[in-house]
């Protein structure tokens, strides 16, 4: 996604169809604005967002933050004390304020990776099945 020059919003939304039914399963979210004015804060993040009843793995009492899991990490039932399957919602993968009249700030656990996994919980026809989808930096 690029947004170049002053005074830009983009959103960029990638569908996911998992199970190939044509109903989408999840939403991956890319947005960013640019202010038109020199001197503000740019604004940008990257979020997930289950449909159908399907779920996203997050931590347990943040704000709605998605776990980055490593290569090789077992994607099942069970679940570490702190951590959720999230069925509704966007769920951060990461957000960020830069430049403008703050110091950069940036939260949520996915900002220094690259090449990370975010593990998904699908739905179809009464069967639950766990996956991953790379998000790549």
């Amino acid at each position: 996604m690029n947004c170049i020059g002053n005074g830009l919003s983009c959103t960029k939304n990638y569908n996911l169809d998992l199970n190939n039914d044509t109903n989408n399963d999840f939403i991956l979210t890319a947005f960013r604005v640019a202010p038109l004015q020199i001197g503000l804060d740019k604004y940008s993040n990257v979020t997930a967002s289950p449909l159908n009843g399907n779920a996203v793995k997050i931590l347990v009492n943040s704000i709605n933050v998605s776990i980055p899991l490593q290569f090789n990490t077992v994607i099942d039932s069970n679940l570490l004390l702190n951590q959720s399957w999230q069925t509704s919602g966007s769920q951060s993968l990461k957000n960020g304020i830069y430049g403008g009249s703050s110091s950069d700030t940036v939260w949520g656990l996915w900002d220094s990776l690259a090449d990370y996994y975010l593990g998904l919980r699908i739905l179809q026809s009464g069967q639950t099945y766990y996956g991953w989808v790379e998000i790549a930096r």
